[in-house]
């Protein structure tokens, strides 16, 4: 029996009130997104254990979010879709199962259940290659910042908050980010992660200093078992190309998965800049190469290890601003991402535990031989080396859950501008305790966190002091399921966020830290309703989603443009994000699904601006998501469309997003912009299938999210993948 299923079976014997047990079954697994609700739970709880005992499954669930499908094997075809999800290459998936979770889903995480966090299956491109923005862009209170076309950086900000103010996890390890304005979801490789959990607001507590409105928590893809090998080709405009390889075999006690891709772009796209003139991109080219592995051994009858590695290299071109080009015209940048990830979990009767141990090496450099003002040779580099370890465990005592965690980071950074070097260091200890109260014969949970840490940061200029932070990050909540079809739940946390490296020290023609900042603190608070209306298996079943967040800031530290071509971090006094959020999941038909989510977010500074405050810099007020799948495989009955066309899907995403502000003066601003996409993939027989994509249909080429980087106009994209699959 896997750890899922007797953490599944000690929560149904701990809940034995008159009534409690359906109730509480099926408002769990209802909020985790299966929608299902039936008397029979002992059956679904047992088919669930017998399908997931031939398998190598993963149990990060631990400290990590709780993914409750018990009642989900009530439908095979449902059951069977969801549970494999996580687990194999999800580059296959369809919407034949008919689940009501389709690629986003909400979650509980089990250190504050009363969170709000989403779920995104990563592995759904059409036919482009993938990125992990595009993915986390589908979530509510999430807005995607892109710097060009595909492939080059892009960033993600939660709920009115800057890039900076969410951190990035894969298992316990931190993911570093230097010489951006975020964590650069545009150029991290996914061919080895099955999913993201996005955590908004209070719930990111759990990932404690620097979390200060988000976090999201990256989860690699699981060695399924058999042997299975699959790989893909794809090409398209600017002078796109991938190719991307996996090789997996997994067996009752242990599991290898290998994967490895390369792609590269041109990127020599056109585009209307601020003056109406068309002009192309210049310097816009990238090289990119991605590896890595997963492997899982089982231990005795309760324990699992886990190791986690990861490879990413890439090169290219750093073009400048739409009206400066010719200056980075020979700009160059590189860099490179190494880490490994080290997981032991092991289990009790009624508690469950971990440890982990990570290390990561990561480095950028830029270089330009005629600099923007001097005309001189420009080189600056920044590296960071990191080493973690936490441990975690879980105790059942009745109607109380507590969660225990602990965590040791120790971060060394290095930066170079020209001759000059500078090197700092940052020491971090950290220990949390949360816990849920089960009440009203488990209709009501209440919730709390409290999490302390010691930063201390020692630099090498010894005209710069040592800076020691001791940061308290409390955090309450509740939970209601007054219905199985209906659950309100509510947060209010105070977050912490120090400087990072970058935003303190870096130095490059674009980009500028500055030593003088403070820390930044907030207080997070949202609350929201989930309600499911139809039939409860009912693959039609109607998913309504809404939420009220209100985040206040003080000492918001935001890289605005000090010129038209450099960026510099600054302080800007407090400011205010506040806003609705609202998801709809909905299977009208058989073979149709809609997903989609609105976000209304109203940020400003708190300064007296004379008059309305200006919406902070690259956050819209308005910004809305909607993807329309159908599903044709199969349609056909006869033999030929069996064997050529048994798996094919149509899909349309719609992207809005209102007018921004790309300055901090209010005086220069992106229209609001409309992105089209359409595409289709279809089985060929043989493990082929081949996708077809078209990205910015309406061909917008006069939309920019950050001040005058251009994005691509009308872009096609084909790819071509197998599939094989063994015992």
């Amino acid at each position: 029996m896997s750890l899922r299923d007797k953490e599944q079976l000690m929560t149904l014997d701990r809940m034995t009130a008159p009534g409690g047990l359906k109730r509480v079954v099926c408002a769990l697994a209802w909020c985790a997104g299966v929608g299902v609700c039936v008397d029979l739970v002992p059956e679904a709880a047992a088919g669930e254990a017998e399908r997931a005992s031939g398998e190598v499954v993963s149990v990060s669930g631990v400290e990590g979010v709780e993914i409750i499908e018990v009642l989900a094997s009530l439908a095979q075809a449902s059951s069977e879709d969801e549970g494999e999800s996580d687990d194999d290459e999800g580059g296959e998936d369809t919407l034949r199962g008919r689940t009501v979770v389709g690629d986003r889903s909400a979650r509980e995480d089990a250190r504050h259940p009363s969170g709000f966090v989403t779920r995104v299956r990563l592995g759904e491109s059409v036919a482009a290659s993938e990125t992990l923005g595009a993915s986390l862009e589908q979530v509510e209170g999430v807005q995607l910042s892109r710097a060009s076309s595909p492939g080059q950086p892009a960033y993600v900000s939660v709920r009115g908050g800057s890039p900076r103010q969410l951190v990035v996890y894969l298992d316990g390890l931190r993911l570093s980010s230097p010489a951006g304005l975020g964590f650069d979801v545009g150029q991290l490789g996914v061919g080895g992660l099955a999913s993201a959990d996005v955590f908004r607001g209070g719930a990111a507590v759990v990932h404690g200093a620097g979390a200060l409105t988000g976090s999201v928590q990256l989860n690699p893809r699981m060695p399924t078992p058999g042997v299975r090998a699959s790989a893909r080709l794809s090409a398209g405009s600017f002078g796109s190309a991938g190719a991307q390889a996996a090789f997996g075999v997994g067996g009752r006690r242990a599991g290898l998965r290998l994967h490895l891709g390369v792609r590269r772009s041109e990127g020599d796209f056109g585009f209307v800049d601020n003056q109406g003139i068309v002009q192309a991109r210049r310097n816009n080219d990238h090289r990119r190469f991605g590896g890595g592995a997963t492997g899982v051994l089982k231990v005795g009858d309760g324990g699992e290890l886990r190791l986690t590695t990861l490879v990413e290299e890439g090169a290219g071109g750093s073009a400048g601003p739409s009206e400066f080009q010719r200056s980075f015209e020979l700009a160059r940048v590189d860099d490179h991402r190494r880490l490994a990830s080290l997981r032991y979990t092991f289990e009790g009767e009624r508690w469950q535990a971990h440890a982990d141990l990570g290390a990561q090496d990561r480095a950028y450099r830029y270089e330009n031989a005629r600099g923007h003002m001097t005309l001189e040779h420009v080189e600056a580099h920044s590296r960071q080396q990191t080493v973690a370890a936490t441990g975690g465990a879980r105790l059942f005592a009745g109607a109380h859950l507590l969660n225990f965690s602990g965590e040791l980071r120790a971060e060394r950074y290095e930066a170079a501008d020209g001759a000059a070097t500078l090197g700092a260091e940052r020491l971090n200890a950290a220990l949390a305790l949360s816990e849920e109260w089960l009440l009203a014969g488990d209709t009501l949970s209440l919730v709390g966190a409290l999490r302390g840490e010691v930063l201390r940061e020692s630099v090498s200029d010894s005209s710069m002091d040592s800076r020691v932070y001791v940061p308290v990050v409390p955090a309450i909540g509740a939970i209601w399921r007054a219905h199985p079809r209906l659950e309100t739940r509510a947060n209010l946390a105070k977050t912490f966020r120090a400087p990072h490296f970058d935003e303190l020290y870096l130095s490059t023609e674009a980009v500028r830290g500055n030593p003088d900042l403070l820390p930044e603190e907030a207080v997070v608070v949202d609350a929201g309703l989930r309600l499911r209306l139809g039939p409860g298996a009912n693959s039609k079943a109607l998913e309504l989603g809404a939420a009220y967040f209100h985040n206040a800031i003080g000492q918001m530290i935001l890289f605005l443009p000090i010129s038209a071509y450099v960026y510099q971090a600054q302080n800007l006094s407090g400011a205010r994000a506040h806003g609705v959020e609202a998801t709809l999941g909905w299977a009208p038909f058989g073979r149709v699904r809609l997903d989609g989510s609105y976000t209304l977010t109203r940020a400003y500074l708190t300064i007296d601006q004379g008059g309305i405050p200006a919406q902070l810099p690259h956050q819209p007020r308005h910004r809305a998501f909607l993807r329309a799948t159908l599903d044709l495989g199969g349609l056909v009955s006869t033999e030929t469309f069996r064997t050529f066309l048994s798996d094919a899907r149509l899909q349309a995403t719609a992207r809005y997003r209102s007018r921004v502000q790309l300055d901090n003066f209010g005086s220069l601003k992106s229209p609001g912009a409309l992105r089209l996409d359409l595409g289709g993939r279809a089985s060929l027989g043989g493990g082929l299938s081949l996708g077809v994509e078209v990205q910015n249909v309406l061909n917008d080429r006069r939309a920019q999210d950050f001040l005058q980087r251009p994005l691509p106009g009308r872009a096609f994209f084909v790819s071509l993948a197998v599939l094989a699959e063994g015992e």
